[in-house]
């Protein structure tokens, strides 16, 4: 009898280590695809990340020409509203300069 309970002894410790190996294999391999998914999530990210950069610097591109348009345009406006501008387009459309300056007093 002895015999039999030693040999049912050895089973079990048998039994339960393929049972921790199996649960140690079913880790490893959750642990292996969490670790490859992360793998491809960090490359998707950083595909969207330089994308993001790439249209980050076309926007900024754009900004400084429409800046640089706008310096222009206000430094033709500044010229065209001169007062010696004015009144040369002025003489051209047929006005003189009044000849007595009427005072609201």
């Amino acid at each position: 009898m002895s015999k039999l309970t030693d040999f049912k002894n050895k089973t079990n410790k048998t039994d339960n280590f393929n049972l921790i190996g199996k649960v140690r294999v079913k880790f490893l391999v959750v642990l292996a695809f969490i670790v490859v998914a992360s793998f491809f999530g960090q490359l998707v990210l950083a595909s969207n990340l330089a994308v993001g950069g790439q249209e980050l610097f076309r926007i900024d591109e754009q900004i400084k020409e429409i800046e640089a348009e706008n310096m222009t345009l206000r430094i033709e406006i500044a010229k065209e509203s001169a007062l010696s501008n004015l009144a040369i387009d002025a003489r051209e459309l047929g006005f003189d300069k009044p000849s007595e300056v009427i005072s609201p007093n």
